[in-house]
C-alpha cells in the first residue's frame, strides 16, 4: 500500500539507458494518489504487473500545483496508472483496476500485453498503444467529462474481448489521430455500448480501423469524423 507521492510510487529504471532491469514481478499493490505515475517504467524487460489497483495517479497536487510537471513534460505523460518512457520496456499487466486516474496507460512506444484490466475514467493514450501492443478482456467506462477513452497516435493495436461503455459525458469513444506512422487498430469480439443520444465509437482523421465480430449497441454514429475517416474495415 502506498499513498501520496510527490513523483512516482513505484520506478522501475535502468541506469542511463544501460543496465536494464528484467524478470520484475509488482503484484497485489494498492498506489493512491501520485503526482506523476503511479508505477514509472524505463527502459526494462519482462515486467509483469498483476492484481493492481491504481488510484487517482497523477492527479496529486499536494507537493506541486500541477503546472511545474507539465513544464518538465510537456503533454503530462507521466501523469498516468503505468507511464512507460523508455524504450522497448515489455511488460504484461493483468487483473488491474485504474481508476479516476489522469490518464490510465501512457508513454513512449512499447511492448504491452494487457489483460482484464478495468479502466475506469482513466483514459489510455500516445505510445503505449503503439507498436502491436494487445489488449484483451478489458473494460473501459466514463462517468465524468473526458474527451476519450482511448487515443491512438502510432503503430497499432490489437483489441480482443473488450468492452466500452459511453454515455453523454463520453461523447466519443476512441480517437484516432492523423500521425505518419499511424498503421492498424483491430478490434475483434470488442463490445460498444451508448446511450442512443450523443456518443459516438470513433473520432478519426485518418489510420486504418479493422472491426471484426463485433458488437454496438445504442451509439449516435459509429464514426465521426473531422476531417476524412480514413481506412475503415467492418
Amino acid at each position: 500500500y502506498l499513498e501520496t507521492a510527490g513523483r512516482q510510487n513505484i520506478s522501475v529504471a535502468s541506469v542511463n539507458s544501460v543496465r536494464r532491469p528484467r524478470h520484475v514481478t509488482i503484484d497485489n499493490c494498492y498506489l493512491i494518489d501520485s503526482a506523476l505515475a503511479g508505477i514509472d517504467l524505463e527502459e526494462a524487460d519482462s515486467v509483469a504487473i498483476s492484481n493492481c489497483h491504481f488510484l487517482r495517479s497523477g492527479q496529486y497536487t499536494g507537493f506541486c500545483n500541477g503546472s511545474t510537471w507539465k513544464e518538465l513534460n510537456p503533454g503530462t505523460g507521466m501523469q498516468a496508472g503505468i507511464s512507460e518512457h523508455g524504450y522497448y520496456t515489455r511488460a504484461v499487466i493483468s487483473n488491474s483496476i485504474f481508476e479516476n486516474c489522469f490518464f490510465g496507460i501512457n508513454g513512449y512506444p512499447t511492448y504491452l500485453e494487457v489483460s482484464n484490466c478495468r479502466f475506469h475514467n482513466s483514459p489510455l493514450a500516445g505510445g503505449a498503444m503503439a507498436l502491436w501492443s494487445t489488449f484483451s478482456g478489458c473494460h473501459f467506462d466514463a462517468d465524468s467529462s473526458i474527451d476519450y477513452m482511448v487515443t491512438f497516435y502510432d503503430g497499432s493495436t490489437l483489441f480482443t474481448g473488450c468492452e466500452f461503455i459511453g454515455d453523454t459525458s463520453t461523447h466519443r469513444m476512441i480517437h484516432i489521430a492523423y500521425d505518419a506512422n499511424l498503421r492498424r487498430n483491430t478490434f475483434e469480439a470488442c463490445k460498444f455500448y451508448g446511450d442512443a443520444t450523443n456518443t459516438s465509437i470513433f473520432y478519426t482523421s485518418g489510420g486504418l480501423i479493422l472491426l471484426n465480430g463485433c458488437f454496438i449497441e445504442s451509439v449516435r454514429k459509429v464514426f465521426d469524423s473531422h476531417n476524412e475517416i480514413g481506412r475503415a474495415h467492418v
